[in-house]
């Protein structure tokens, strides 16, 4: 089985706070990886390290077998940021002119789009269900439909590995709903490692195949299903307290 990730003895800090302390974790193709913790555990920081956007101290990363700092394939990687809707949604582009820019990596800032290329752009656009909304303003979106729009544009470059950092925020639950069937879709048509970071935990549990509970280190990886049969236990050590759990779904 192909090792998307790898990461071995990961330590980072900023100054003298330690943010990850001797971090363990792999991921291989296929993996559907659901990654909690409270704010301020490292999440964030993890995801930068993988995205090469933070340079390593202590350990190793490696990506489809090769060192971080050596990986130069990263159209294998979509990456939709923490609330990207946050962006200035009044731009004046359009869905399709967003989705575009997911294939800047490959064929440069100057370079105009071929046939080829606007055909992708727009089965991508199909893929998320928004060809109705090909030509619409991205304001003119619901949260929902923006958040799709973000996922398309990571998807535009057939990346192997998709990494998601808390894509969920502010949109209705409806949308959440169908959120996860889109990622169920494309993990079983694609075979689409996903690396997803989230604070809904009820949720995401039952979404993903694998949890992993990180504060600073990493105290849990593994099954979702073991996961919730020993979730209190998982947690209270991972956030360092007792916690009352309030199971909810959205439906």
């Amino acid at each position: 089985m192909e090792r998307v990730i790898e990461i071995n003895h990961l330590t980072f800090s900023y100054g003298d706070g330690v943010v990850l302390d001797n971090v363990n974790l792999e991921l291989t193709k296929g993996d559907f990886l659901g990654l909690v913790g409270p704010n301020g555990s490292g999440k964030s920081t993890l995801i930068k390290l993988i995205l090469g956007l933070e340079k390593l101290q202590q350990g190793e990363i490696k990506l489809f077998g090769k060192p971080v700092n050596a990986f130069e394939a990263w159209s294998r990687i979509g990456y939709v940021s923490q609330k990207a809707s946050n962006i200035n949604t009044h731009f004046p582009a359009t869905v399709f002119e967003v989705v575009s820019t997911g294939l800047y990596g490959q064929i440069g800032l100057v370079k105009r789009l071929t046939r080829e290329h606007k055909q992708k752009v727009d089965q991508t656009i199909d893929r998320v269900g928004l060809t109705p909304y090909r030509n619409r303003m991205l304001a003119a979106l619901s949260g929902g439909q923006q958040q799709r729009v973000f996922i398309a544009r990571a998807l535009v470059s057939n990346p192997d590995l998709l990494i998601l950092d808390e894509p969920t925020v502010g949109v209705d639950s409806q949308s959440v709903d169908q959120f996860y069937a889109l990622l169920a879709q494309l993990r079983h048509e694609d075979r689409l490692t996903i690396l997803l970071v989230d604070h809904d935990i009820g949720v995401i549990t039952s979404q993903v195949s694998q949890i992993a509970c990180l504060n600073k280190q990493l105290y849990y990886h593994g099954d979702s299903k073991e996961f919730a049969t020993r979730k209190q236990e998982i947690l209270s050590r991972t956030y360092g307290q007792e916690l009352q759990l309030i199971e909810h779904d959205h439906s």
